[in-house]
């Protein structure tokens, strides 16, 4: 039996929606049955995606929906499956396109040494800082050239950086989960559910619409 708050939410099947729960809400029971009420109102289940973050969770919400309500064809994924499968199948990249520590590591490794002056004892905790500051600038969206390093001089690490970009390129390589976000009529997602505040739209548009519910 779901409370006043739950069937508004398996209610709203347009829109985004987020939900803000505590564990053992039965956030995974009001997503169950509002991927159930989409189908029912006539949306095709083919079009239906329901992402989470581990794989243990995705089967478990997969296992739980096809117990009750059969085979419907609905798909249950990782957030990380998801986009590996985006790269796969728009950009024909394979598990040999992403970067492998030790490749990292190498090319680190050899750029400063050889370019840097750096001496091998000095390596390992200067590369993981690096590596920490290049992840920054690129989930920031923020420009290079006006971006003071922590770990090396800016001469060095802005050339670095280019450079770092360029073996990429070169060698069709990305690293870790891309995070991809694409644009498709008639995609429907219904909200992730989490302890946490987390949301996903249902289509991917504003956000500023969003409806709250708390369950």
């Amino acid at each position: 039996m779901l409370n006043e708050q739950q069937q508004i939410c398996v209610n709203t099947i347009y829109g985004p929606v987020l939900s803000i729960a505590c564990p053992g809400s039965g956030k995974t029971t009001t997503l169950i049955e509002r991927v159930q009420h989409m189908v029912e109102e006539g949306i095709d289940p083919n079009s239906i995606l329901v992402i989470t973050f581990t794989k243990a969770a995705a089967d478990e919400m997969e296992k739980r929906f096809r117990t009750k309500y059969g085979n419907a064809p609905v798909t249950f994924s990782t957030i990380h499956s998801l986009c590996y499968n985006i790269l796969r199948k728009r950009y024909n990249f394979t598990h040999e396109n992403i970067l492998k520590t030790n490749e990292a590591w190498n090319f680190f490794k050899n750029w400063l040494m050889n370019e840097g002056g750096f001496a091998y004892n000095e390596l390992e905790d200067l590369i993981k800082s690096i590596t920490t500051e290049i992840s920054c600038i690129r989930n920031s969206e923020i420009s290079v050239d006006t971006y003071d390093s922590v770990s090396i001089k800016k001469d060095k690490f802005v050339p670095l950086f280019h450079a770092y970009a360029e073996f990429k390129n070169e060698n069709r390589k990305i690293v870790g989960c891309v995070v991809a976000f694409w644009h498709k009529r008639n995609i429907f997602f219904p909200f992730l559910l989490f302890s946490s505040p987390f949301l996903l739209p249902l289509r991917i548009q504003s956000l500023c619409t969003m409806p709250h519910f708390e369950i």
